[in-house]
C-alpha cells in the first residue's frame, strides 16, 4: 500500500457488509478482517481514530424473521474491536425506527377474479415501494373492533395500473370489508423515503404519534402544488 499521500491524512475506515442481517457470526468475520486491516495499517504508520461498522442489523418484519440480540452484538464490538482505542461509529437506522412506523390504509373495494380474491386498498406502490422494489413482506393487520366481514385469503393490491402494484399474496385477512382501514407494520425504514409522486398520486401526509400527542409532519400536496413545480421552457 503506497503511504505517501501528502494531501490526504487517512484517519478512519467504514464497512457495510448489507442489510437485513440476523446472523451475528457475519457481523463477527467482518469485525476480524477489520481488527487485521487496522493492524496492518499501524505497522505502515497510518493510524485511524475512527471506525465505522456501518449498520444491517435486521428487523422482525414477520414471524419467521429472525432478530439479533443487540447485547450480544455490543458484546461482539467489544471483544475484537474495543481495544483498538477508536471512535466506533454505528449505522443501525432500520434498527432504530423500522417498527416505528404504519402504513394505514383504506379497502376500497373486494373483487374475486379466476378463483382469486382481491382486496383493493388506497395505498400504492407509490406510497410503498418496498414490495414492489425488493419483495419485501410486511405484516397486515386491521384497525377494526367489530370484523362483520368474512376472514379469507387475499392478494392485497394498490390502485395503481401497475402489476408490481402488489403487496401482500395469498394473506390471511380478517374480515375486511369496503370502508375498512388495515395498517402495514414496520414501514418506519424505507418508508416514506422511497415514496414519490407516481402516476400523479399525491404524497401521503405523515404523522408523528408520541403518547397520546400527535403532530403532521408533512401534509398531502395538492395537485395545484404539484403541478406548479412544473415550468415550460421559454424557447423560440
Amino acid at each position: 500500500m503506497q503511504t505517501n499521500l501528502k494531501k490526504i491524512k487517512i484517519v478512519g475506515i467504514d464497512v457495510h457488509i448489507g442489510s437485513q442481517i440476523s446472523n451475528l457470526n457475519a457481523f463477527r468475520q467482518t469485525f476480524e478482517h477489520l481488527a487485521k486491516l487496522i493492524d496492518e495499517l499501524k505497522n505502515i504508520n497510518i493510524h485511524l481514530e475512527n471506525i465505522d461498522i456501518g449498520g444491517g442489523l435486521g428487523i422482525k418484519y414477520t414471524d419467521e424473521d429472525l432478530e439479533p440480540d443487540l447485547h450480544e452484538y455490543s458484546a461482539l464490538v467489544k471483544k475484537i474491536l474495543g481495544h483498538l482505542n477508536c471512535r466506533i461509529i454505528f449505522e443501525p437506522g432500520r434498527y432504530i425506527v423500522g417498527n416505528c412506523g404504519i402504513l394505514v390504509t383504506k379497502v376500497l373495494y373486494k373483487k374475486t377474479s379466476q378463483n382469486k380474491n382481491f382486496l383493493i386498498t388506497d395505498a400504492g406502490m407509490n406510497d410503498f415501494s418496498r414490495t414492489a422494489l425488493y419483495g419485501a413482506t410486511h405484516k397486515l393487520i386491521p384497525l377494526y373492533k367489530n370484523k362483520s366481514g368474512k376472514t379469507g385469503i387475499f392478494d392485497v393490491v394498490g390502485p395503481v395500473c401497475e402489476s408490481t402494484d402488489t403487496f401482500l399474496k395469498n394473506y390471511l385477512v380478517e374480515g375486511a370489508e369496503t370502508g375498512d382501514f388495515l395498517a402495514f407494520l414496520d414501514v418506519g425504514a424505507y418508508g416514506a423515503v422511497l415514496s414519490s409522486e407516481y402516476n400523479t398520486r399525491p404524497l401521503v401526509p405523515e404523522i408523528m404519534v408520541y403518547n397520546k400527542r400527535y403532530e403532521l409532519v408533512r401534509s398531502r400536496p395538492t395537485y395545484e402544488e404539484i403541478f406548479d413545480r412544473e415550468t415550460m421552457p421559454n424557447w423560440e
